[in-house]
Formats: C-alpha cells, sequence, structure tokens
C-alpha cells in the first residue's frame, strides 16, 4: 500500500483552546499537525495527531539570537550543523552573493533533504545538545525510502493572543514497504561565509 504523510499546502488555525492545551501563556513552540493517508483511495489510514513539539535545540536559539541582534560580517557565532561540524555563521539577511543560503531558510524544494522538514526513524528521545536526527530517512522510492515534497507556507494568521503560520510537506511511501516515522525535525538554512 503506498502511503503519504500528508499536509494540506494551506493555512490551519487553531483556536486558543487547542493552543491553551498545549502552550503556556506567552511560549513559543511547534505543533505538528498530521494523518496519514491512503495515496490510492485519499483515505485516512491512521487518526489525526496534533501535539507539541517537545524537543527544541539550542542551535534555534542561537539563530534566533543571531538574526535578531543582526550579527553580520566580521562577527560570527560559532553552531553545530546538521553534520557534527562547527561553523563560524552570521546573518545574511539576503542572498547577496547569489551562492549563499538566508538564515533561517527552510524552504527547499522536491527531494532536498538537507533542509526543510525532514523525518527519520530514530528512536533515542531528543536532548538540546542534539544538531540532527538519529537517522534520516533519504529521498527515494526504495527500501527505507521517502519521496519528499516541496515545502509550502500558509500566511500568518492572528487572532488578540496568538499568532501562528504553517509550513507544510508530503512525504509519499513508494517502496512497497512500511516505513516506521519516529522523528520529525525542521533543518534551517544559514550563511557560514
Amino acid at each position: 500500500m503506498d502511503t503519504t504523510v500528508n499536509t494540506k499546502n494551506e493555512l490551519k488555525v487553531l483556536t486558543n483552546e487547542e493552543i491553551n492545551k498545549l502552550f503556556l501563556p506567552g511560549e513559543i513552540g511547534l505543533i505538528l499537525d498530521y494523518r496519514l493517508f491512503d495515496t490510492k483511495t485519499h483515505l485516512p489510514v491512521s487518526e489525526h495527531i496534533v501535539k507539541k513539539s517537545e524537543s527544541f535545540v539550542k542551535q534555534f536559539l542561537q539563530l534566533l539570537y543571531m538574526v535578531m541582534q543582526q550579527i553580520g560580517t566580521p562577527n560570527t557565532i560559532a553552531i553545530t550543523d546538521t553534520g557534527n561540524v562547527s561553523r563560524n555563521v552570521f546573518h545574511c539577511s539576503s542572498d547577496v552573493y547569489n551562492t549563499k543560503p538566508i538564515t533561517f531558510d527552510v524552504l527547499a524544494g522536491a527531494g532536498v533533504t538537507n533542509f526543510g522538514i525532514v523525518v527519520g526513524t530514530g528512536s533515542t528521545a531528543p536532548t538540546i545538545n542534539d544538531n540532527a536526527l538519529q537517522t534520516l530517512i533519504v529521498h527515494g522510492s526504495g527500501s527505507g525510502q521517502l519521496s519528499y515534497g516541496a515545502i509550502t507556507f500558509g500566511s500568518p494568521a492572528s487572532d488578540s493572543s496568538t499568532s501562528q503560520f504553517t509550513i507544510t510537506r508530503n512525504f509519499t511511501n513508494s517502496s512497497g514497504g512500511a516505513i516506521n516515522v519516529n522523528e520529525i525535525g525542521l533543518y534551517c538554512r544559514a550563511y557560514d561565509g
């Protein structure tokens, strides 16, 4: 059975009641919202899951700090990348060299697995010092692989107490076998001149 980890390319605004069940007032966070669908019948094959992400890592705060402080050349911040390499990163608000990523870039195209929403099969509990998924599922249609769709964004929406937007990506299993997705990550790119 071919299945897709389906995300709708539309903005889904959660109600205050839903958000208040997941976050404390003033807290920033990510909400994972997913369901599996059969690609032939388009019917759900699993329950609809909405849960709070429980694993922000220190690199997120380092990137946010760098952008808010507008830290640019020659000042840098050492941030460990997903390959466990320390990079001297600085804020680049536009692609001035037309070859380097803009800080916090997650707009990955189809088939790209080094940034954007990524999934894995690892089962070790995450820690704040993690810098990558334990076991990334690679793009493809072979055994143990998923086809990664392009990232899309839903426009920001706000009400009197919350602001939110969605980042979505579809994953399709054409391998012919079951794949257990145990970890979900959002890899961001940054300028490391």
